[in-house]
C-alpha cells in the first residue's frame, strides 16, 4: 500500500508491503527512496483475546498496542464466526492503546458510524509520523470492519 502526502499523488509519504514473518505477516515501512524506517506485524500470540500489534521503528522504540476493551475485543472476535456477518461492516468503535514499558505513546481510535473515521494521536516526539499514518491505515486495511 502507498500512502501519498496528498489527492495528487505526486509525492509519496510511506509505503508498506507484507512478507511472511514467523506467524503471518511482517509489514515493512519504506519511504520514497525505498529506505525502510520501521515496521510492524499483528502479534498473534497475543491476539487471541485482544488484538495485538508491535510496531518497531529501529534505534528508537519497540511499541505494543492492544485493543482496550476486552467486551469490543471479543464481540469483534465473535463477529468473525458468525455466518453472514461478515457482509455486515463492524461499526462498533474500538482503541489501541500503544505503549513501551508500559508508558503509552500513541492511541488509535475507531469512531463509531457507518464511515470509517479514526483519530490517530502521538503523545512522543520521536515517533515518526509516517510510521504512525502508515500503521494506522493498515489497522483499516487488516482489521476486522
Amino acid at each position: 500500500m502507498t500512502v501519498y502526502t496528498d489527492a495528487s499523488r505526486k509525492s509519496v509519504l510511506a509505503a508498506f508491503k507484507g512478507r511472511d514473518h514467523e506467524v503471518g505477516y511482517m509489514y515493512d515501512v519504506r519511504d520514497a527512496s525505498g529506505q525502510s524506517f520501521g515496521s510492524f506485524y499483528e502479534d498473534a500470540g497475543a491476539s487471541f483475546l485482544r488484538r495485538t500489534w508491535q510496531v518497531r521503528q529501529p534505534g528508537t522504540m519497540k511499541l505494543t498496542g492492544r485493543e482496550r476493551s476486552r467486551v469490543v475485543a471479543f464481540v469483534r472476535f465473535v463477529w468473525e464466526f458468525v455466518p453472514y456477518l461478515e457482509y455486515v461492516p463492524f461499526i462498533w468503535p474500538y482503541r489501541f492503546k500503544y505503549t513501551e514499558s508500559g508508558k503509552p505513546l500513541m492511541t488509535v481510535t475507531k469512531k463509531l458510524g457507518l464511515h470509517t473515521r479514526y483519530v490517530l494521536e502521538i503523545l512522543a516526539p520521536d515517533i515518526d509520523r509516517r510510521l504512525a499514518i502508515a500503521h494506522t491505515l493498515a489497522l483499516d486495511a487488516l482489521e476486522v470492519d
